[in-house]
């Protein structure tokens, strides 16, 4: 679970019991680690800098960088805002309908969601949080597209009309008839 760190008195970090002097930087917990051991979270700012540039650093579009990166900011924007919660399922799916209590198109959050997801992929791969929780955090569906076109649209009957109307007669009204 990744969490906000917390100084200590002694300079060092405090996440979720948790105590790492690891310098700014550096992944806190580097180093031997036993195995299904994971330390709960990057212990400075500086470390979720370092994550979502590992992040970035593995798109290879200039805009999908532009996106993801619109994307992981949002999230650790919100993710502070509502007291850093612990990284896990359930953290994803309220940041998701926090994105959609601010009316943003599907498409949006589902760009929103992937870039958490590969966030979660890579905290994972670098031994910052558990498997089990970015797999369930890559299962957050995302949101069904329910738009309407706006505009009025014809009728099967008025469109039928619509057709009839050129004269096929003149080449004006072939050329009419096959562009409708």
């Amino acid at each position: 679970n990744l969490r906000m760190p917390t100084a200590l008195d002694d300079g060092s970090q405090h996440c979720d019991g948790v105590t790492s002097a690891s310098p700014p930087g550096s992944f806190a917990g580097q180093g031997p680690r036993a195995e299904n051991e994971f330390s709960a979270t990057p212990c400075h700012p500086t470390d979720l800098k370092a994550i979502r540039s590992l992040v970035l650093d593995g798109l290879a579009s200039p805009n999908s960088r532009r996106a993801y990166a619109n994307g992981i900011d949002a999230f650790f924007t919100w993710w502070a805002e509502v007291g850093a919660p612990a990284l896990n399922k359930s953290t994803v799916q309220a940041f998701q309908a926090a994105l959609q209590g601010r009316c943003l198109s599907s498409s949006t959050i589902g760009v929103y969601l992937a870039s958490v997801r590969r966030l979660a992929a890579s905290a994972t791969e670098n031994g910052l949080l558990m498997p089990e929780i970015a797999d369930s955090i890559s299962r957050v569906p995302g949101v069904r597209s329910q738009s309407v076109r706006p505009g009025d649209w014809l009728t099967a009957d008025e469109i039928g009309i619509l057709l009839q109307l050129p004269d096929c007669s003149t080449l004006k009204g072939c050329r009419d008839r096959a562009v409708l």
